[in-house]
């Protein structure tokens, strides 16, 4: 199957049923909140209405990658301003790249990090990014204030060094995908916090199979896709922003022929009701 994202590798052929389960422990890392619970009120998936956003075309993409490109080498826009996916913020060999990676997603105003990774893989081989990116921010609402006192303006637009950093985590094994159910309560509640004006980053490691399936689905919600053309749209989309990186890889984002079938599946199989009943807004 050849791809109809331009610099896209093509899509999976394979379809694949939902994996064997795996096991694995879900306690969060140290300082994360733990997203995506089913049985949570605030998760529910049909509990709210969101308003729809407009879709950017393909060649909209395709005619301005440097406006959807992240901050970071292996980053990329999903909403410009207000969404980005990308790779692990930070570098486990370079301490001066792990703070400018961390540096720069808070200069872009994220407020929220999404984590995917399991925590025994991130314990493993990672260098932590949370209390670096804690002590940043707090550097740098310091020194807006001073520079706002000093002139005696108020600093427009820095509205997110107003906000306290979240951390949230819903680990997924690489190269693999958790139950649906939890999947809907994840976007549910991203929607929700989107809405609510946070900036968030989701990542895994590289940022391309865990992410791109969670973009993938969040992207169903936020443009009302539904069916499957609105599967294939929103793959479309999520593989044409994930192309905009600095950083060009022969990944597709989502990677995995279980990713994509759990995509389609959401939007429009037996589950679409879930993911459409929010967006009938």
């Amino acid at each position: 199957m050849e791809s109809t994202v331009p610099g896209a590798p093509p899509p999976p052929t394979s379809a694949a049923d939902f994996p064997r389960p795996v096991q694995f422990v879900t306690q969060p890392p140290p300082g994360f909140v733990s997203v995506g619970d089913p049985s949570s009120s605030s998760s529910s998936s049909s509990s709210r209405d969101h308003p729809v956003l407009p879709a950017p075309s393909l060649d909209a993409i395709q005619a301005d990658r440097l406006g959807w490109r992240g901050p970071t080498d292996y980053s990329n826009w999903v909403v410009r301003g207000r969404l980005m996916a990308g790779g692990y913020p930070g570098d486990s060999v370079s301490t001066e790249r792990h703070e400018q990676t961390v540096d720069a997603l808070l200069a872009a105003g994220v407020t929220t990090f999404v984590c995917l990774q399991l925590t025994s893989e991130l314990s493993s081989r990672f260098r932590p990014y949370r209390e670096y990116a804690i002590e940043r921010h707090r550097q740098r609402r310091e020194e807006q204030n001073a520079k706002a006192k000093a002139t005696e303006t108020e600093i427009v637009g820095e509205g997110a060094s107003e906000r306290e950093l979240q951390f949230l985590h819903f680990p997924i094994p690489d190269q693999y995908v958790v139950e649906d159910e939890k999947v809907l309560a994840l976007v549910e509640e991203l929607l929700v916090r989107f809405h609510a004006g946070e900036v968030m980053y989701i990542h895994c490691w590289g940022g391309h199979g865990r992410t791109g399936t969670i973009v993938a689905c969040l992207l169903a919600r936020l443009h009302g896709f539904t069916g499957a053309d609105g599967a294939e749209k929103t793959l479309d989309l999520t593989a044409a922003l994930h192309c905009c990186r600095v950083r060009k890889t022969s990944s597709r984002s989502p990677q995995h022929p279980t990713q994509y079938t759990q995509v389609r599946r959401l939007v429009a199989g037996p589950a679409a009701e879930s993911l459409a009943d929010g967006a009938s807004s």
